[in-house]
């Protein structure tokens, strides 16, 4: 990837944590401490795997490009994995609040991490294309 891709690819993912984050972490702790409970820990730690690490994912996906050969199949398990990475998290907050699924108020809780999950996606599968088409216009300038 160019720096210039790179430097718009950061850019785009700063943009989807300043966005979502800063106005979702703060109604999230009132939540947390107004349910208050033993497991109030879990339920934060369920709910940081949702929101944080399909962006940590990406990063770390664009990060091991360079140095693999067959990067496309870390660019094909990334959304996969990302969706599992977001439900691991759902499951271990509605696990700790004792519900079994996002009917009750706990969902709302996992609305912004949602968008975050989308907006990650939607972000990575952009600067995918934008690297393909990259990599199909140097191909093409040298045969």
């Amino acid at each position: 990837m160019t720096r210039i891709l790179k430097l718009v690819y950061v850019a785009a993912i700063a943009y989807v944590l300043l966005t979502f984050l800063q106005d979702a972490i703060n109604p999230n702790v009132i939540f947390f401490e107004r349910i208050g409970s033993k497991s109030s820990d879990l339920k934060a730690i369920g709910w940081i795997i949702s929101a944080l690490f399909p962006i940590m994912l990406s990063i770390i996906i664009w990060k091991l490009i360079d140095d693999s050969r067959f990067h496309w199949i870390l660019h094909v398990l990334f959304f996969p994995c990302a969706f599992m990475i977001y439900h691991v998290g759902a499951s271990i907050l509605f696990f700790a609040a004792g519900v079994p699924d996002g009917d009750s108020i706990e969902g709302y809780a996992l609305l912004p991490a949602f968008a975050v999950l989308l907006l990650t996606s939607l972000v990575h599968g952009a600067a995918l294309v934008a690297w393909c088409v990259m990599r199909m216009r140097r191909r093409s300038k040298t045969e």
